[in-house]
C-alpha cells in the first residue's frame, strides 16, 4: 500500500522547510539518506577480551551493539522507509555459533535490501569478512543467506544492512530485547513532521532523547560531513529473554517498540487521517482480492460448493448442516502447518482446494463461504495467534492479525470454528487461537469478542489387586475429553499398535505389561476418547520382613512441578482449563491389615483459581483414592508465582506419599 503525492507539494514542503531547518538538511533530504556512519569495525579493545558478560555470566552470548537508524524520504511521487541496522554480537561459547552464525535477511515485494555487509573480528584481532551470500526465494519472499566464517569462542560478529520499504503507514519495528542479553540498543528515527504515527511500546519502556549523529553529506557534488539531531530510543543492560512454560509467548513481554501511521499532514490542507476508524479497516479488508473478495464472489469457491450442497440434502438441523460443512472440509483439505494468515495464497479458493493444501486462512475462508451458499450467516473472525503476540484493540492495525477462524452468531451458542484437523470438532478452535479476543470482521457491525477457553478433562478409573510377592495386576480407563482428546486421537493415529504408548509408561516403571488394550470412538471427534487395557507391574510394593509399602499413584496430569526455578519473570499462562480426575480402587492381600494411609488434603487458590482434592479412605478392607485436580484461572501474574508453584509441589509430594501394610 503506498501513498501517491503530487511533486509539487513535496517539493513545497522542502521549501518552507528551509526556514525551520539548516540548509544541509533541505539538501540531505533531496539528495537521500547519504552515508550513515556506524561503528562497523570500531571494535573497543574490552570487547575483544572479554570472556563472559557481567550481568548474566551463565550467557552464551551477549549483543554489545544494536543500532537502528529509522527515516522517511521522498521517492518519485510517494515516500519510502528506510532502515539502517548494525548489530555486534560477543559469542561467549559455541553453543551460540548455530543461533547467530548463520544468518537471513528476508524481504517481500514492497521490500528492497539496498546493502549488507558482515564480519568476524575473533579474540586475536583477525578480521574475517563475509563474501559468500545466497539468493533464495519462497513465493513472494526473498532470502538473503550466509555464514560468518572462522567462528571461534570469543569472537565478535558484526552485521550491517539497509533496507527500502514502500509501506510507510506501519514501519519497521523495533526490538531492544533478545533471547540473549542485550548491553545496549537503540533506535534513532528522522520522521518528517508532516506524518504522524502511533507509538505501541510493550515491556520496559525505552528512555529518549535527542541525538546528534555526524553523516556523510553531498552539497554541489562534495562530501562534506555535518552533525544533526534525532530522536532516540534507547534501553540498556536488558536481560535475556527465555522461554518459560506456561507463557503464550515471551513476545507479548520483550520490550519492542511499532508504529502506525495516523496522520498526513499535507501543506495548506487539512490533516487526512489514516484508518480512523474500525470500519475503515473492515471495509478494506471486505474489498481486498485475497480476502473479502474471495467470499463474496461464487466464482471462486464454485467446486467447493458442488462438493458440499449434495451432503446439506441429508442434513436436517441447522447444527448438522454446519457440522457436514466443516468435516468435509477437514477432511478434503490439509493445513500446511504453522501457515497461518488472514488471506489466500492461492489464486482462489477452489484452487487452493484443488491442490488439497491451504494455509488457515484458506481453510476457514472456504468453510465461511460455504455455510453462507447453505443461507448460515457465517464471519470472518481475525486473531492473532497466541505466538504472534496479544492483540491491540485500541488502533487497527492489520499486521497483527495472523489467523482468521469461522464466527457462527445464529445459533444456540455462538460457534467458534477452525476447520483443518478431523481430530477437533466444532467449538474446538486450535490452541494457538486462544488468545483472548478476536475481531468480527463485519461490514456494518466489526467488533472485539472474546473467543471461549473450551476445557481440557482427563479421567482415570482403575481396579488392582496387590498380591503377596509385591507385583500389581489389574485394569484401567482412561476417558479423554475437549482437547485431551484430540492430542490422543492424534497421538493414536501415529501409534495404532500402542508401541509409544507402552513406552511412555515404561519409563516410569520397567517392568510393566500390557494386555488387551481397547480404544473407542476413534472415528468420531463428537464422543470421549477412551483407552482400556489390563497391566501388571512386578516389585512395584517394597517388602520388608512383616511391612509392605506402596506408592498407590502410577501417574497424573502433573507427575513433576512444571514450575521449578526460583524466579518468574512472566506471567504464568494456562492455555485452556483444567478438569482431571483419578480413582483408584486397591484390593490389598488377604494376610495383611492396613498400618498407615496418606492424609485427606484439600488445597483450593484464591477465586477458586486452582483446585486440589486428595481423599484416600478404606473400604472394607480396600482402598479407595480419588484425585481431583482443576485449573479455572488461566493466568496468574509474576507476583502471584510462589503460590502456583506451592500449589504444584504439594501436588507432586502427595504423590510419593506411600500406604503401610502390615502382616497380620
Amino acid at each position: 500500500m503506498s501513498v501517491s503525492f503530487k511533486p509539487i507539494l513535496i517539493i513545497a514542503y522542502l521549501l518552507v522547510n528551509t526556514i525551520i531547518v539548516e540548509a544541509q538538511i533541505v539538501s540531505f533530504l533531496v539528495a537521500g539518506l547519504g552515508e550513515l556512519e556506524t561503528p562497523f569495525g570500531k571494535v573497543p579493545k574490552e570487547d575483544l577480551q572479554m570472556t563472559s558478560y557481567f550481568m548474566d555470566t551463565s550467557a552464551v552470548a551477549v549483543i554489545l551493539l544494536d543500532n537502528g537508524f529509522l527515516s522517511l524520504e521522498p521517492a518519485a511521487s510517494s515516500w519510502e522507509c528506510n532502515l539502517i541496522s548494525f548489530q555486534r554480537i560477543k559469542l561467549l561459547k559455541k553453543a551460540a555459533f548455530e543461533d547467530f552464525g548463520k544468518r537471513i535477511i528476508t524481504t517481500q515485494g514492497h521490500e528492497k535490501l539496498v546493502s549488507v555487509k558482515a564480519q568476524t573480528i575473533n579474540p586475536d584481532g583477525t578480521i574475517t569478512p563475509v563474501k559468500d551470500f545466497f539468493n533464495e526465494t519462497d513465493g513472494a519472499l526473498l532470502h538473503k543467506k550466509f555464514v560468518f566464517p572462522n567462528l571461534q569462542e570469543g569472537s565478535i560478529i558484526e552485521l550491517e544492512y539497509k533496507l527500502k520499504s514502500k509501506n510507510i503507514f506501519e514501519l519497521y519495528p523495533w526490538y531492544f530485547q533478545s533471547k540473549v542479553p542485550v548491553h545496549h540498543s537503540e533506535l534513532v528515527m528522522d520522521l518528517p513532521p508532516m506524518f504522524e504515527y502511533m507509538y505501541f511500546f510493550k515491556g520496559q519502556s525505552p528512555k529518549t532523547d535527542l541525538h546528534t549523529i555526524r553523516k556523510k553529506l553531498v552539497i554541489d557534488n562534495t562530501p562534506v560531513y555535518d552533525t544533526i539531531k534525532y530522536n532516540r530510543y534507547y534501553l540498556d543492560s536488558l536481560s535475556a529473554m527465555r522461554p518459560e512454560r506456561f507463557v503464550t509467548t515471551v513476545d507479548n513481554y520483550m520490550s519492542s517498540v511499532k508504529f502506525q501511521l495516523r496522520y498526513i499532514r499535507q501543506l495548506y490542507q487539512k490533516p487526512e487521517k489514516i484508518l480512523h476508524e474500525w470500519k475503515d479497516l473492515a471495509k478494506e479488508l471486505l474489498e481486498n482480492k485475497k480476502l473479502g473478495h474471495q467470499l463474496n464472489n461464487r466464482r471462486n469457491y464454485d467446486n467447493i460448493w458442488r462438493g458440499v450442497k449434495p451432503l446439506l440434502e441429508k442434513a436436517v438441523t441447522k447444527e448438522e448442516k454446519i457440522r457436514a460443512v466443516y468435516e468435509y472440509i477437514s477432511k478434503n483439505v490439509a493445513w500446511i502447518e504453522d501457515d497461518f494468515s488472514i488471506f489466500t495464497d492461492a489464486p482462489n479458493l477452489d484452487e487452493a482446494f484443488k491442490r488439497k493444501r491451504a494455509n488457515s486462512g484458506e481453510l476457514n475462508m472456504m468453510l465461511i463461504a460455504s455455510l453462507n451458499e447453505a443461507g448460515i450467516k457465517a464471519t470472518p473472525l481475525l486473531v492473532s495467534t497466541i505466538e504472534h503476540g496479544f492483540p491491540n484493540k485500541e488502533y487497527p492495525m492489520v499486521k497483527q492479525f495472523n489467523h482468521l477462524i469461522c464466527y457462527v452468531e445464529d445459533t444456540e451458542k455462538p460457534l467458534f470454528l477452525d476447520a483443518g484437523n478431523i481430530h477437533r470438532p466444532m467449538n474446538l478452535p486450535r490452541t494457538s487461537s486462544l488468545n483472548g479476543a478476536g475481531w468480527v470482521l463485519d461490514k456494518n457491525n466489526p467488533r472485539w469478542i472474546d473467543i471461549p477457553t473450551p476445557l481440557s478433562n482427563t479421567t482415570v478409573a482403575s481396579h488392582f489387586i496387590l498380591q503377596k510377592n509385591g507385583t500389581l495386576k489389574g485394569e484401567m480407563s482412561l476417558t479423554y475429553l475437549g482437547y485431551a482428546a484430540m492430542e490422543e486421537r492424534m497421538r493414536f493415529e501415529q501409534d495404532k499398535n500402542h508401541e509409544d504408548f507402552k513406552k511412555m509408561w515404561s519409563k516410569d516403571f520397567p517392568d510393566i505389561i500390557f494386555d488387551n488394550i481397547t480404544v473407542l470412538h476413534t472415528d468420531t471427534a463428537y464422543l470421549p476418547f477412551k483407552r482400556m487395557m489390563n497391566c501388571s507391574i512386578s516389585d512395584f510394593a517394597v517388602l520388608t520382613d512383616n511391612l509392605m509399602y506402596v506408592k498407590p499413584i502410577l501417574k497424573m496430569s502433573f507427575d513433576e512441578n512444571p514450575f521449578k526455578q526460583e524466579r518468574r519473570n512472566y506471567p504464568v499462562e494456562f492455555p485452556f482449563p483444567i478438569q482431571d480426575s483419578l480413582e483408584i480402587n486397591l484390593t490389598i492381600p488377604n494376610n495383611y491389615n492396613i498400618e498407615d494411609l496418606p492424609k485427606d488434603l484439600t488445597l483450593i487458590l484464591p477465586n477458586d483459581g486452582a483446585k486440589f482434592i486428595y481423599t484416600c479412605e478404606n473400604v472394607n478392607d480396600k482402598i479407595r483414592i480419588k484425585i481431583v485436580i482443576n485449573i479455572n484461572q488461566l493466568r496468574y501474574k509474576v507476583e502471584e508465582y510462589d503460590k502456583i508453584k506451592s500449589f504444584f509441589n504439594q501436588i507432586v509430594d502427595k504423590k510419593q506419599e506411600q500406604i503401610v501394610l502390615k502382616k497380620k
